[in-house]
């Protein structure tokens, strides 16, 4: 008994670690077969703290100027490593990919930690496939590159809902 309570706890922690994501619409289907996909963010929407502007949040740290492209740098790398299992990689060159997963971003937290819609979408018609719903535990309110913790969780977790999703559409 105490060896499952034990193993219980340790499930639960390592749980805790990943961020939510989930499929809200649509279908990633059309995954099967693709062996990249792109992927984007788009802040055009995001909050501090439900209602304040975003600028107020990158006021509290100072920022690297490119830290939109190295925060998207941590997502690729997280979604790769966890991806190259299943021969499916990401890429911040979305043009050279039959579909891009576009991250949109619409609250980040006191701590940095983000909630927000990721779509994904086909990029020659612009059509949607999917839509999901994102939120990190991960979160640095002054990291330099301001989403380098979410995006480092978020990628993973996104590589783990696509692989789930082309398996599903596999059988």
């Amino acid at each position: 008994m105490r060896k499952f309570i034990i193993l219980m706890f340790l499930t639960l922690l390592n749980l805790s670690c990943f961020a939510s994501v989930r499929l809200e619409s649509g279908s990633l289907s059309c995954l099967k077969g693709e062996k990249t996909v792109g992927v984007s963010l788009d802040l055009t929407r995001i909050k501090y703290k439900k209602d304040l502007p975003f600028k107020d949040f990158l006021a509290l740290g100072r920022r690297v100027s490119d830290w939109k492209e190295r925060s998207l740098d941590y997502f690729v790398k997280e979604f790769n490593e966890e991806g190259f299992k299943h021969d499916l990689s990401a890429t911040t060159h979305s043009r050279a990919t039959k579909y891009v997963l576009v991250l949109t971003p619409l609250i980040v937290y006191k701590d940095g930690s983000i909630s927000g819609i990721a779509y994904l979408r086909e990029v020659s018609t612009k059509k949607i496939k999917a839509t999901m719903v994102f939120k990190s535990d991960d979160g640095d309110y002054d990291d330099p590159i301001t989403f380098k913790d979410p995006m480092d969780e978020l990628g993973e977790s996104f590589a783990k809902l696509f692989i789930r999703e082309i398996r599903k559409a596999n059988k």
